[in-house]
């Protein structure tokens, strides 16, 4: 166990210090999925390039010296301890009997391999989840620069047809962006109306290691596998695009805005197809307690993204949207829905040191109610 828990760590590392994305997913901070994953209306921050850079017509200058997050399957730490426990059985999976009589050790390795396999039911062929986020960048008035990334190597057990398995893989996603956002005033309707706009480019590169089955009894050599993973992150996938963005206020309380992530791009030698978002704000404090002094900020969001559908699910998967109550501007609470599973979360502002967490849950497979997969996200941020 020792030697797969060192070849984890190595997928780790090595997906780390690499970068790359995985299309035409992107970034969400723990800050936006406790509102659900709905992005389009929420980031003012350097996230703003990210979600849509018609937002950074409204940045101010902001830096993130360090903005990193930490994710995890909310089963990992069990499977991890269930794995230290069973050392034993991974190890020694054909000799789990000592019995000096080969009749009656036969018989004792059957059944105790049986009840060992039963014990990995909870776990078997579920893939659970370790991320780290770490992201750096700057804005300043109408322009943004960030680059993100996205690692997350990931586990999970099966019970395999003669010998229990253990398949590793990593992934890391990086992206750089350079955006840049405006406004214009145009008269309709008889209004004068006013929509801001923005445009990014991003480069991008992504390099992961398939998947590794490694059998309990029978594990490769630390060196031969070193080896394996290093061919893997040599190669790497590159690819440019561009986002375009757009924000509507229709008044006091509600604003709109539509998105098109990879608008036109080319990845890994093949174009990308837009990924389409379209979102709403509701102020709901302008709308119930414009006066009161404890509660700063209190918006409602929702979105739907995907509207292409290039991932092939379903429509109910495409929607994320949540609320956020901000108390005396440093103490936010969230909650909402991401992909038709619950969300919630806090965060705290101390001026130049930001703490966020969430707990909410996604779905691995194609629609809701299939594949669902609840996580913890904690992230801390320094900057101004």
């Amino acid at each position: 166990m020792k030697k797969l828990l060192a070849i984890f760590t190595l997928i780790c590392l090595l997906s780390a210090i690499s970068s790359g994305t995985s299309l035409p997913n992107y970034r969400k901070g723990a800050a936006e999925m406790g509102m659900g994953g709905a992005t389009s209306l929420y980031g003012y921050n350097t996230s703003a390039v990210i979600y849509n850079p018609a937002l950074l017509n409204r940045a101010k200058f902001g830096i993130d010296l360090v903005n990193l997050g930490f994710i995890a399957d909310n089963q990992f730490t069990e499977m991890a301890k269930f794995v230290k426990d069973h050392q034993e059985e991974f190890g020694h999976f054909d000799s789990l009997s000592s019995n000096p009589d080969p009749t009656q050790r036969k018989l004792e390795t059957q059944q105790k391999q049986a009840e060992f396999l039963n014990s990995m039911e909870k776990f078997d062929d579920q893939w659970l989840k370790l991320g780290i986020a770490p992201q750096i960048g700057v804005t300043w008035s109408h322009f943004g620069i960030v680059f993100a990334n996205q690692t997350f190597p990931q586990a999970k057990l099966n019970r395999g047809i003669f010998n229990p398995m253990v398949a590793l893989q990593g992934v890391s996603q990086s992206v750089l962006y350079v955006g840049y956002g405006s406004e214009k005033t145009f008269y309709l309707f008889d209004k004068d109306r006013t929509i801001e706009y923005g445009i990014s480019g991003k480069y991008l590169n992504q390099r992961d290691v398939p998947i590794k089955w490694l059998s309990g009894t029978k594990v490769n050599s630390d060196k031969e596998m070193v080896n394996q993973v290093k061919d893997d992150f040599s190669n790497a996938k590159t690819g440019i695009s561009f986002d375009i963005g757009g924000i509507h206020k229709l008044n006091d309380r509600v604003e709109l805005a539509a998105v098109m992530h990879d608008a036109i791009g080319i990845f890994d030698g093949k174009y990308l197809t837009p990924n389409i978002v379209i979102g709403s704000k509701y102020d709901v404090r302008q709308q119930l307690i414009p006066e009161d002094k404890i509660v700063s900020r209190w918006v409602a969001v929702g979105e739907i993204s995907d509207l292409l559908n290039g991932h092939g699910t379903s429509f109910f998967y495409k929607w994320h949207m949540g609320t956020e109550a901000t108390l005396l501007k440093r103490f936010a609470f969230r909650g909402g829905f991401n992909q038709g599973y619950p969300t919630y979360g806090f965060g705290l502002d101390l001026f130049v040191l930001k703490l966020d967490y969430t707990y909410f849950g996604e779905e691995l497979g194609t629609q809701p109610g299939q594949l669902p997969s609840y996580k913890h996200f904690a992230q801390i941020s320094i900057g101004w």
